[in-house]
């Protein structure tokens, strides 16, 4: 089963929804916050606006990794671009920092976490 292609189709559908009431990432906040007294202080005085926004780029990216596209590969490249003293050590730190973050949202979706 092409579970990257299930996942991609359905949030296709999940952006163009023609509910009016809420959009996706209205009703994920929506959910967030009250489920989560934490969560609801720590967005108050948030751009709700601004953080869907990001919250969409970031899932792009996850779904562009999952397909193969090497975000990270370019991320570096960026890094090597602007950064005057980037080398191997840098390139290595780069890659470090990154990996939890990487292997934990791989872990989430695997187990089922979503």
């Amino acid at each position: 089963m092409d579970y990257l292609q299930l996942f991609v189709d359905s949030y296709k559908r999940v952006l163009v929804s023609d509910r009016r009431d809420e959009n996706f990432f209205d009703a994920f906040y929506r959910l967030f916050i009250s489920r989560s007294p934490q969560a609801a202080e720590k967005f108050k005085d948030t751009n709700m606006r601004r953080q869907q926004e990001m919250l969409h780029t970031s899932i792009d990216h996850m779904i562009y990794f999952s397909m193969g596209w090497r975000a990270t590969e370019t991320l570096l490249e960026a890094v090597r671009l602007i950064d005057p003293d980037y080398d191997d050590d840098i390139d290595l730190a780069w890659r470090v920092v990154l990996a939890p973050g990487v292997t934990y949202m791989k872990r989430k979706y695997d187990i089922g976490d979503r």
